[in-house]
């Protein structure tokens, strides 16, 4: 009997709207693993008080965002805002082999 994930197929979507239509791309991320990663640190920390019960989303970033305020976009919900934590994850993957693709048999 298969199961499937739905929270896989999730992030996987997102990663892929991310290539297809930001054009965050492996090649265009290759550099910036840090950055990918320290993104989703900063939304692990937001998802991670989510669960302490009603929270509102912060509108601005939390400390050590890489990027500008305006890319700071969490989302309205803590299934939504895990996706792009594991995009962001799947982007630093995918960044980090590129640059290095031996990393790929480890």
């Amino acid at each position: 009997m298969k199961t499937h994930s739905r929270g896989a197929w999730f992030i996987m979507n997102e990663r892929i709207r991310q290539v297809e239509e930001e054009g965050y791309t492996p090649d265009h991320d290759k550099g910036h693993e840090q950055d990918l990663i320290d993104a989703a640190g900063c939304y692990i920390t937001v998802v991670k008080f989510w669960t302490f019960g009603p929270f509102k989303v912060p509108r601005f970033p939390t400390m050590g965002w890489p990027w500008k305020d305006s890319d700071w976009k969490p989302g309205n919900s803590r299934i939504e805002l895990l996706v792009k934590i594991g995009a962001l994850c799947a982007a630093a993957i995918d960044a980090i082999l590129a640059k290095e693709p031996e990393e790929a048999g480890k």
